[in-house]
């Protein structure tokens, strides 16, 4: 027997099953697929917002006019002491209510977990840039986020070769 799902209904389905392994798992670092930046965040927004719904929450999207924005203590780096070359990164970024120092969550950082900004950013972006090079950051409030983001993950897929150019995560595509 086949069973129409209305496409509504299907994508609900499948948001909530990000929803549910973001929250199922056992610790923020087990979330983590990488290359897949934006669903991390998503994913990592979804779990914290229910652990703490007092703390503001924002998403940030790194970036350049190049789209290779270079960023140091990143996982993806072939040696830690070098840059990793992103052509867009995302993080997220907390306000406890209880801190005046906003925090970054970077599940692809090798700086401690979470990183208050000002290291994250000094240790994240140690040197002075030309224009077109130096990073900028786009900041999306979490809720928004949390209401809007999906992802097709085409980015990922080379049709040509007809493979995946990162292995994609094991739950269903979010499309809020």
């Amino acid at each position: 027997v086949q069973v129409h799902v209305p496409d509504g209904l299907k994508t609900m389905m499948q948001s909530q099953e990000a929803a549910r392994t973001a929250v199922e798992a056992h610790s923020d670092q087990e979330l983590r697929v990488p290359f897949y930046c934006e669903e991390n965040v998503w994913r990592l927004a979804y779990r914290l917002k229910r652990q703490r719904p007092h703390d503001t929450f924002a998403v940030v999207f790194v970036s350049n006019h190049l789209q290779r924005v270079a960023m140091f203590h990143q996982r993806a780096a072939s040696n830690p002491e070098h840059a990793c070359c992103w052509d867009y990164h995302v993080i997220l970024l907390c306000k406890q209510s209880a801190e005046n120092h906003p925090l970054v969550y970077d599940l692809d950082s090798l700086l401690p977990y979470p990183t208050p900004m000002v290291e994250y950013l000094t240790r994240s972006f140690p040197l002075a840039l030309p224009n077109q090079m130096a990073p900028f950051f786009r900041i999306v409030v979490a809720e928004l986020y949390l209401a809007h983001f999906a992802s097709s993950r085409s980015h990922m897929f080379d049709r040509q070769k007809q493979t995946w150019t990162a292995t994609p995560p094991t739950y269903a595509c979010i499309n809020v």
